[in-house]
């Protein structure tokens, strides 16, 4: 085995996730195309093109690149990152456009935990907080798990489950543009997407944005499954793209209009009506209908760049 030098693309020897994931028995997958990150973690797909690399105590060892399978049974907090995927999807089974960013599935470690909408939202919002905090940029939280700058999408986070022979498994997929311009997004995604670039920030290697989300996840997921939201309920709050919005939500029941209230104790989104009740929904497809916008874009006040 070998190391991979420091000029590869997702910067190996930039990686640190934390003590919590720094182990032979978590493997990285690092792949350079897969159909998805988040099949390939939940046994899906054909595979992909790539390396499976595992920390020895000392630095992140690398074997030479092969073809390699979906996993049959990976390690709790096992973590796959690809280059490019060919067949990335996001929320609603839509498809997510691969931009010049980080693209990872993080196999969520087995315990009694809370509803998957409550821990979508709790994913997201750890990813907002350490883009905020890490690397100086304004990021809200357009529930569940969009992550917006302004009116533009940086990425998104989307959680998937399966059912295999060795049992259940949760997967939290990561999308987030890094590296690329306005001027090359898809015609369609200009005005609407938007990237460290964009946002006139240094652009980090893939590898340290990773490990600093991984990082927070590995820290922070045991007191959120002991305690659930109290501790969040502020930082989400600062961070509520929708609160005090008046939307629409598309539900299997229909649509539902009204002003959004923030989270309950589950994560579910509170929707107040014209007539005061407030709906509780746990998912749908948000659509802001009022105008209004808060300041876009820049740095998060109070928040330091990272280099």
């Amino acid at each position: 085995m070998r190391r991979l030098p420091r000029q590869d693309w997702f910067g190996l020897a930039a990686f640190e996730p934390g003590p919590g994931r720094a182990r032979v028995e978590a493997p990285f997958y690092l792949l350079e195309s897969v159909d998805s990150t988040s099949d390939f973690l939940l046994g899906r797909g054909a595979g992909g093109i790539g390396r499976v690399c595992v920390w020895d105590g000392w630095g992140w060892q690398a074997p030479r690149q092969q073809r390699l399978a979906p996993p049959a049974a990976p390690a709790a907090g096992a973590v796959a990152v690809a280059r490019r995927q060919t067949r990335g999807r996001g929320r609603m089974g839509r498809t997510w456009v691969s931009a010049e960013g980080l693209l990872l599935s993080w196999l969520v470690p087995p315990a009694p935990t809370r509803s998957a909408t409550s821990l979508a939202v709790w994913a997201g919002l750890v990813t907002a907080i350490v883009l905020r905090e890490e690397f100086g940029l304004a990021v809200d939280l357009k529930w569940p798990n969009d992550l917006l700058i302004g009116s533009r999408k940086l990425g998104g986070l989307l959680l998937d489950a399966a059912r295999t022979p060795t049992g259940p498994r949760l997967v939290a997929g990561l999308g987030l543009n890094l590296d690329v311009a306005a001027a090359d997004l898809p015609t369609d995604l200009r005005g609407r997407a938007t990237s460290f670039r964009i946002e006139k920030v240094r652009v980090p290697q893939p590898a340290i944005v990773a490990g600093a989300i991984l990082a927070r996840f590995d820290a922070e997921l045991p007191s959120f499954r002991a305690d659930g939201w109290p501790p969040y309920l502020r930082r989400f709050a600062a961070c509520d793209r929708l609160r005090g919005r008046r939307i629409t939500l598309a539900t299997g029941q229909g649509p539902v209009t009204g002003r959004a209230a923030g989270i309950d104790e589950t994560g579910a989104l509170l929707l107040r009506r014209s007539d005061g009740s407030v709906a509780r929904l746990l998912a749908g497809d948000v659509h802001v209908v009022d105008v209004a916008e808060r300041p876009a874009g820049g740095r998060a006040h109070g928040s330091r760049a990272r280099d």
